[in-house]
């Protein structure tokens, strides 16, 4: 489809996004899918925004994107543990 682009992979669409809407289940494939490895990977300044759950993003290593400058900012509707 024109103005479509496939990507192979959870890293290069990290990469690759300006704002990265995280919607995937919480399942032990899925825990932790945001982690200090993947946050490396972010464009710098990147907007992160999770509606999926909690145990998805790791809330240690999102704290340090943020801190660090990896992430620009973060929006949440869920956290690890919920409620918050």
């Amino acid at each position: 489809v024109a103005g479509v682009q496939l990507l192979n992979s959870v890293e290069d669409v990290v990469e690759a996004a300006d704002h990265i809407v995280i919607s995937v289940p919480a399942t032990a494939q899925t825990r932790h899918l945001f982690n200090d490895a993947l946050f490396a990977r972010v464009r710098p300044g990147a907007h992160l925004i999770n509606v999926a759950r909690g145990s998805v993003v790791d809330q240690e290593a999102l704290v340090r994107a943020l801190d660090g400058g990896q992430l620009g900012f973060a929006t949440l509707d869920v956290t690890d543990p919920e409620p918050l």
